[in-house]
């Protein structure tokens, strides 16, 4: 099942993208940082654009990290598009990655013993992630930044500690030592690679 996640307030060419998952035919749409209350028109221009039926347009699900903000999409979107949310994810505090918190109100939480942070990103937002090697590089000198993606909306890398696609990256190619590593502050219960359908009968028995 193919699934683009996409980070509204953080991506430059934040509607590109949802047309290109669109194109694509994506099963799935996630969107986050922000509230994406023009999702749906996006997708209906792009379904039109590429002269798709309607069944083929993609699930659409926003992140959201608090009732308030549900409600306020549920209620635009009902309103100017006369359609709902396929299905909505609630990140909290103990989530990792960027998340709609202080790093105060993170802070608070007491994640399991494990030897993880709390970070400020490239993007301005705190989150939490792995304390490795690259994390303890950066809390002593800023990264020397050679090239710049252009990805994020609000980055300067003159500025900016890290690179953060570089780091991204670098984590999906599984080096552990010098990648950004999110995690939730349950990461300590993590011993073994499972399956979703294994997890969540663990998390719901």
């Amino acid at each position: 099942m193919p699934v683009f996640q996409l980070y509204r307030e953080a991506l430059k060419h934040y509607k590109e993208h949802v047309k290109e998952a669109v194109k694509a035919k994506a099963d799935v749409i996630i969107c986050g940082a922000g509230l994406p209350v023009e999702l749906p028109g996006i997708v209906r221009a792009a379904i039109e654009e590429f002269h798709y039926k309607k069944e083929e347009a993609p699930a659409l699900a926003p992140i959201v990290s608090s009732e308030k903000a549900a409600r306020i999409i549920l209620k635009m979107w009902e309103k100017k598009y006369d359609c709902l949310p396929d299905l909505i994810i609630v990140e909290g505090p103990k989530a990792g990655g960027h998340l709609g918190f202080s790093r105060e109100q993170l802070e608070t939480v007491t994640p399991e013993q494990y030897d993880d942070e709390i970070v400020q990103s490239p993007v301005g937002m705190p989150g939490r992630a792995l304390h490795n090697v690259f994390m303890k590089q950066v809390e002593e000198k800023k990264e020397t930044i050679t090239r710049c993606y252009h990805c994020l909306e609000h980055c300067n890398p003159a500025k900016v500690p890290y690179c953060i696609t570089k780091a991204l990256v670098n984590a999906v190619k599984g080096d552990l030592d010098h990648g950004l590593i999110f995690c939730g502050a349950n990461v300590g219960r993590i011993k073994q690679m499972m399956s979703v359908h294994d997890l969540i009968q663990e998390l719901v028995p």
